[in-house]
């Protein structure tokens, strides 16, 4: 006689809006472990395995984005351990259970994975991550960490700043605000992060720290966010300081502007390393890792039907933010010097 087992099952959402009852659990299995909100697994349901010393099991594809799954399936979390089980291990487990039944049923899903091969061929972006695991993180993710890492400039590599181009994302009380400084070859020469206080003091402090370190008079272009603060921001950094803000450095952050941005932001990222004008980064800058960190949380998707890039900050997570890179994607819009109704990026 088989022993029989007992046990209690919950069912939870990881909606962002969703409320779960807290439990007592000894196993946490975690459908659909590529895409689900992290961060409210991690609030809402790993508090529920403490006293339990409980584990969690989680089942999904290949990711398209930098995610906890990932990270346990590449071993980067402590104690994870990875079962891969593709499509070809499927078919070899169940052809095997066909020689021994002779039952036919075993050999209806390599039936149908050969005839979705035949539609779609082994390279098709679904089938090489819902059949064959394979990660495509660029696919969800604006940028991969190794693709970001290899844009790392070395500390002692210098950089031209004769032509500095200036982006700034303004924030008050929640989020900071952020300048990024970047020459004609796209490098990131400088980076500021400004501490909460009024716009008329935080411009202060821009101007400051553009003047000890003789950047002020080497700035030919700005851009700076104009969405949602009246625009203050920016006219009082065009009739109280000596910047070049022209009508077509107020960027009002719209699905079309965003797109332009993050083009040409995608374009000098993605440029060959041989290329002089790729982009590159400090390494070994004080703010450096929290550009790095808002880089690979960044997220990318399609919208309009496809014709317009979306990069935005995970909106699940409360500490995502992607202030710096709007800020350096705007500087990156300053220096190709056209205005946002141009199409900037071949």
């Amino acid at each position: 006689m088989r022993d029989k087992l007992n046990a209690e099952i919950f069912k939870f959402s990881l909606g962002v809006n969703a409320t779960n009852e807290s439990k007592t659990l000894m196993i946490l299995i975690v459908e659909e472990a590529h895409k689900c909100n992290d961060k409210k697994r991690a609030d809402d349901l790993n508090p529920m395995l403490t006293s339990t010393d409980g584990v969690t099991w989680m089942i999904g594809v290949g990711c398209t984005r930098k995610c906890d799954f990932k990270n346990g399936c590449d071993g980067k979390e402590p104690d994870s351990e990875a079962i891969v089980v593709d499509a070809e291990e499927v078919i070899r487990d169940r052809r095997a259970m066909f020689e021994e039944t002779g039952d036919p049923k075993h050999l209806k899903y390599e039936r149908t994975f050969a005839r979705i091969l035949r539609k779609k061929g082994w390279n098709n972006v679904q089938v090489k991550l819902n059949y064959y695991l394979i990660d495509d993180v660029e696919q969800g993710n604006f940028v991969s960490e190794e693709r970001l890492r290899s844009c790392a400039r070395p500390a002692a590599a210098s950089v031209v700043f004769e032509k500095l181009y200036l982006g700034v994302d303004w924030g008050r009380n929640m989020d900071f605000t952020w300048v990024v400084l970047t020459n004609a070859l796209c490098d990131i020469v400088d980076m500021l992060k400004v501490p909460h206080m009024r716009y008329e003091k935080q411009i202060e402090f821009i101007v400051d720290w553009l003047t000890r370190n003789d950047y002020y008079r080497k700035v030919y272009g700005v851009r700076g966010d104009s969405t949602g603060n009246g625009d203050m921001p920016m006219e009082f950094l065009g009739d109280h300081t000596r910047l070049p803000v022209e009508e077509e450095s107020h960027v009002k952050f719209t699905m079309q502007s965003k797109n332009i941005m993050y083009s040409g932001f995608e374009e000098a990222i993605n440029r060959d390393p041989t290329d002089e004008r790729r982009f590159s980064y400090p390494s070994d800058h004080p703010l450096t890792p929290d550009f790095e960190e808002q880089m690979l949380g960044l997220l990318r998707e399609t919208i309009g039907d496809g014709e317009y890039l979306s990069v935005h900050h995970d909106e699940d997570d409360d500490e995502a933010h992607d202030d710096v890179l709007d800020a350096e994607a705007l500087s990156l819009l300053a220096g190709a010097g056209g205005s946002l109704g141009e199409i900037l990026v071949a």
